[in-house]
């Protein structure tokens, strides 16, 4: 299926994933006028058709550029009593508690990727930015921490749908951990 909502919101379901793509200010009026409907009548009905699993909870990825609105979409969403998992906050704080991870960090990196106060995050992207190689080893680590994190959460949740707000879910490979996809994009003037 293929269409146009409104003339402004875009989407395309296909048997695994159903993507929706806002652009510009047809961002802010999406949750209540397109995905609330969605949510209630059309992408869960369309999951079980596909999947028939009714048990299952329905995960809902959300990304966007920096300042495009996947935040204030995020925020409509938690409005709305939908569960948001921001993987952003949430490495960054594996990162300070989780000793798996420090233990990992410091393999990869050196004992100065912590002080007394916790992670050092100057001194971890000192250590990554502009070296490819360094950026790539910390994203194996972090990222495999993030997606257990957000199953674990996701199956604590009593809501039938659940969002997965991510600024680089297809980098990190986060796509295949939810049944829907919602880009929010905006020109660069608007952000």
């Amino acid at each position: 299926l293929f269409g146009r909502i409104d003339g402004e919101v875009q989407f395309c379901i296909v048997k695994t994933k159903v993507i929706f793509v806002a652009i510009g200010a047809a961002a802010y009026p999406l949750v209540g006028n397109v995905l609330d409907p969605c949510i209630n009548n059309g992408l869960h009905k369309a999951h079980m058709a596909f999947f028939g699993d009714v048990d299952a909870v329905f995960k809902i990825g959300v990304t966007g550029g920096i300042g495009s609105g996947k935040s204030t979409v995020c925020e409509l969403l938690r409005d709305r009593g939908v569960a948001v998992y921001d993987s952003d906050s949430r490495a960054k704080q594996l990162m300070a508690e989780s000793e798996a991870l420090r233990e990992q960090l410091i393999a990869a990196f050196g004992a100065e990727c912590y002080n007394a106060e916790g992670l050092d995050r100057a001194f971890l992207a000192s250590k990554v930015f502009g070296n490819e190689e360094a950026l790539q080893q910390l994203n194996s680590i972090v990222h495999p921490a993030v997606r257990a994190d957000f199953q674990a959460w996701a199956e604590q949740q009593q809501s039938p749908y659940v969002v997965l707000e991510s600024a680089i879910l297809f980098e990190a490979g986060f796509e295949t951990e939810v049944d829907a996809t919602l880009a929010v994009m905006a020109p660069m003037p608007m952000r």
